[in-house]
């Protein structure tokens, strides 16, 4: 841990399947790189997977409200830095497979 403008920061050394599955811990499905993959094996098991998106209502519930009460949060000088967590969440959401999202 190292202070990095008053807050104590750690980084941990991942893989990109690691950081997907932290982002997005509620898909059922398997990462490939950046890429949600739904596996044969697992579409057999259980068809809900198909209907299940990426971001769940409630983590996005949580998302925003952070965003309204920023003050509360970890950003308490810099109104912008909830959305641009947000933002930094959207990018990795896998666009070339639309039925995930």
């Amino acid at each position: 841990m190292k202070p990095l403008k008053g807050r104590l920061v750690s980084c941990t050394q991942s893989c990109q399947e690691d950081l997907m599955r932290a982002v997005f811990p509620k898909w059922k499905g398997e990462f490939s790189g950046c890429d949600a993959v739904i596996t044969d094996e697992l579409l057999q098991s259980d068809r809900s997977v198909l209907h299940t998106p990426l971001i769940t209502r409630e983590e996005i519930n949580s998302l925003l409200v952070v965003c309204r009460n920023y003050k509360l949060h970890f950003s308490r000088k810099c109104a912008e830095r909830p959305f641009e967590n947000i933002i930094s969440v959207l990018v990795k959401v896998a666009l070339a497979n639309r039925l995930i999202l």
